[in-house]
């Protein structure tokens, strides 16, 4: 499941990157209104996709962590420590 989010990002902005070069964009106010007019799709799969891969990442190492350190008050611990650092 991460793996494939963090593919998929690459992906998604890979075919952002091409289009880019590729097709004749006409200029616009900022990068801003760039990415939020003809580039939406892109922004909004590469941003979502890249976040859940990383939700994913620091879960698979707090399983990890909790299985290696055993059940007891160390695998809660690192269980703990690795659920802040996610939602820091």
């Amino acid at each position: 499941f991460t793996l494939s989010s963090e593919l998929l990002a690459v992906v998604w902005a890979t075919i952002a990157m091409n289009q880019l070069t590729e097709s004749d964009i006409p200029m616009t106010e900022s990068v801003w209104h760039l990415l939020s007019g003809r580039f939406a799709l892109e922004w909004a799969a590469v941003n979502s996709h890249f976040v859940i891969g990383m939700f994913g990442f620091m879960a698979t190492i707090a399983i990890r962590l909790y299985f290696m350190c055993g059940q007891g008050g160390m695998g809660l611990s690192v269980v703990g420590m690795t659920t802040a650092v996610l939602l820091f």
